[in-house]
């Protein structure tokens, strides 16, 4: 499997040119229409190279977009259509740390991104993640949503996720996290450029799993979860689970 730690402070440029044939039918765009109102103010954290941040524009009156990797946020600063005025930019940060003030947001919104808290720290992951979620709350407001985007298989057609990540989804259903799928498929212009981005990403099996070689589609589902800030909060403080392992 692909080391994505590395692919995010080495390959920008390339992980950028693989999620631009993403969702080429525009439905991360159109779910997030539903489920923001204009107005919003939005703090994005594991943005990467800007691909969900301008989806993030229309609805955002004020914004914020946040990653841990240097180059990845340099490639954004270059590559962002960033030309809405209420857009503050880009800042490094860890999810469990974000720097911002209390109460300052009505959305925090994370795509592809929470699930290597869970992924990088195998041992005591659960505990690491609620460490993320009780920041995120900290920077909401009180009538705030947290909103993460998560892939549920690539190469699949319907939702069927890693199993290094059913865990890690399993417990934000458990946490009140409500949750909604879709069809984000890849469309490549051509084998050549397909190849090249699946094996780099994904590894060398996938490009077993691209649909048409004349138009080359690689089909992927998404999951995308949603929790009030208030109901989150209920279940990580008030009930105390007890952590996963």
């Amino acid at each position: 499997m692909t080391e994505h730690d590395k692919v995010y402070k080495n390959e920008a440029e390339r992980y950028h040119a693989l999620v631009s044939f993403e969702d080429y039918q525009n439905n991360l765009a159109h779910a997030l229409v539903q489920l923001m109102s204009s107005g919003e103010t939005v703090l994005e954290t594991g943005a990467g190279t800007g691909r969900v941040t301008e989806l993030l524009f229309p609805a955002s009156v004020d914004m914020i977009s946040l990653d841990l990797s240097l180059s990845m946020l340099s490639y954004a600063r270059r590559v962002s259509n960033t030309g809405n005025t209420g857009f503050r930019g880009y800042a490094c940060s860890d999810h469990r740390n974000l720097p911002v003030a209390a109460n300052q947001f009505s959305r925090v919104i994370s795509g592809w991104s929470v699930c290597y808290l869970a992924t990088w720290h195998k041992n005591n992951w659960a505990e690491v993640v609620t460490s993320a979620l009780c920041e995120f709350l900290r920077v909401l407001r009180p009538d705030g949503q947290v909103i993460l985007i998560e892939t549920l298989g690539t190469g699949k057609t319907s939702p069927e996720p890693p199993p290094h990540m059913t865990g890690y989804l399993e417990f934000l259903e458990e946490n009140g996290v409500s949750k909604q799928w879709i069809r984000t498929d890849y469309q490549f212009p051509n084998m050549s450029q397909a190849r090249n981005l699946t094996e780099f990403f994904f590894g060398p099996e996938m490009i077993n799993k691209i649909v048409d070689s004349t138009k080359p589609i690689l089909p992927e589902c998404t999951g995308i979860w949603m929790c009030p800030s208030g109901k989150l909060k209920q279940n990580l403080y008030v009930k105390n689970r007890s952590p996963h392992t």
